[in-house]
């Protein structure tokens, strides 16, 4: 009598697309046979994408998965998410509780690193790599577990945001050492730059501490980096080599093509000193145009000939800026430079960028108006491709006002706090 493990591969293939995960799985318990059969295209398809916290459960969970070539494998999206919950601590914890989590995050590390040099080693011998590893955050303090997705990040509080940040320099950390380690290429890297989670960035100094030699395979193969940046943690000392990182980063990247970079301010812009543009100086310094095919820029903070050069410098065919805001000098340079031929820019997006606390509005676009001038014509955002982009960019600047009691108006402010900090 013929059974199911009688059918070819193809036909159980078949079945099991038909079937939801937990059914698969009972499948696949039945017997060796019909485990090799199940276990085909459809099914290892719930492995290309695994997002792993930052706990000794998942991690161990994550390494078994791993281990001796196993299906966890087969992973090519990862998401690596720190976790806050009601047991984090900002300071005045006792010298055994601070001993403790110091084991906690080593083992972390350790279990991590296993995970992807099991992972790595399957990458021997062959042009493989991860395609995309993305660093996260997650908040799980029962005080916030109500709280809508976007209001996560809004916090005003320190002992509220605080353990959220720290959590994002640990899990950087611990990404960082186990990249080191296990030598896995990466193809897409996105550090914390994601507006619809919780909102956190990585302090400028914690780029600082990269060990060139050491990452050099695994930032090999790496086409896109985004990279959501902040203030220094009070502990970082004002030495220049603080703001090396971004330069560092895109030194050990010689095939990158798309840069995405967003500034996230814990304090008011017009509070800050001129030592957070070295991180964009230092970029702009590079020895050589990187040519790439894409940059994004979104709440930068920086002078309008530092814009300029490191635009310039990265050489993009699509340029967009998004809430970029000029503390000192105006645009004049890089417009021009953006329509000149030496600069060969197929595409130009630019919404809502300042000169100082004047908003730009650009004169002759057709494009819709997210909020019009007080007085007179033109439009806060521009878009351009393809041979318009060779046209003269005419723009004015107008002290941008707001009718006051809105709902409209004080949802849009939440939103630029949540995404760029205080304004």
């Amino acid at each position: 009598m013929s059974s199911i493990e009688d059918l070819p591969e193809e036909l159980v293939e078949g079945i099991v697309t038909q079937q939801d995960l937990a059914d698969i799985r009972s499948l696949r318990r039945c017997s060796s046979t019909l485990a090799a059969k199940a276990t085909q295209t459809h099914f290892k398809s719930y492995f290309t994408t695994k997002t792993v916290l930052l706990s000794a459960t998942t991690l161990e969970d994550f390494g078994a998965i791993t281990r001796q070539g196993g299906l966890g494998c087969l992973v090519q999206q990862l998401i690596i998410s720190g976790v806050v919950d009601d047991s984090s601590k900002q300071a005045s914890t006792t010298v055994r509780t601070r001993s403790s989590s110091s084991r906690s995050r080593a083992q972390d590390e350790e279990l991590l690193t296993a995970a992807l040099k099991s992972i790595a080693d399957t990458y021997r011998n062959s042009a493989r790599c991860l395609q995309s590893l993305k660093l996260r955050v997650l908040d799980v303090r029962r005080k916030y577990a109500t709280r809508a997705p976007e209001r996560l990040g809004r916090a005003t509080d320190a002992r509220e945001w605080r353990p959220i940040w720290n959590s994002c320099l640990r899990t950087w950390k611990a990404v960082q050492s186990a990249l080191q380690t296990s030598q896995i290429p990466v193809r897409d890297l996105d550090l914390f730059n994601d507006f619809a989670s919780q909102r956190c960035s990585l302090p400028y100094s914690a780029l600082s501490t990269l060990d060139m030699g050491r990452l050099t395979h695994p930032f090999s193969a790496l086409r896109r980096l985004s990279l959501s940046f902040s203030e220094r943690s009070s502990s970082s000392t004002k030495q220049d080599s603080n703001f090396d990182g971004l330069s560092q980063l895109m030194q050990l990247s010689p095939h990158l093509e798309e840069l995405v970079l967003h500034q996230f301010e814990k304090s008011a812009a017009s509070d800050v000193t001129t030592a957070r543009h070295l991180l964009i100086q230092k970029a702009a310094a590079l020895p050589a145009h990187l040519r790439l095919r894409r940059v994004e820029l979104h709440g930068l903070y920086i002078e309008g000939e530092d814009l300029r050069k490191f635009v310039q410098k990265m050489a993009p065919r699509e340029l967009s800026l998004t809430y970029v805001r000029l503390h000192r000098g105006t645009f004049a340079s890089l417009f021009e430079y953006c329509a000149s031929d030496a600069a060969a820019l197929e595409s130009l997006h630019f919404d809502e960028i300042f000169e100082a606390r004047l908003k730009v509005y650009f004169e002759g676009a057709e494009q819709s108006c997210r909020w019009p001038p007080m007085n007179g014509d033109g439009t806060d955002v521009l878009k351009r491709e393809g041979d318009q982009v060779r046209q003269a960019i005419r723009y004015r600047v107008v002290r941008q006002g707001f009718l006051q009691g809105s709902p409209y108006v004080n949802d849009y402010w939440k939103e630029r706090r949540h995404r760029y900090g205080p304004m």
